[in-house]
């Protein structure tokens, strides 16, 4: 059976905040889905985008989408 993580076990495997792994995971940098309303991610999909950094410097920015201000 496939390790599922949580976001709190992939952001301490990836030595970051909580909010920048569940932005990882919702912007698909790494393979995750829902169950229910949390998000869970496959451990060898973890490693596997941890083996495709390894050698990349810096580290992928994950970009926000801005908010568009309502014209009046």
């Amino acid at each position: 059976m496939t390790d599922l993580l949580t976001v709190p076990e992939v952001a301490d495997l990836l030595r970051v905040n909580t909010d920048t792994s569940r932005r990882l995971m919702r912007s698909g940098v790494i393979r995750a889905s829902k169950v229910g309303a949390r998000w869970r991610a496959a451990r060898m999909d973890v490693e596997a985008y941890l083996d495709s950094t390894a050698n990349v410097s810096p580290m992928p920015a994950v970009t926000r989408r801005k908010r568009q201000r309502r014209r009046r």
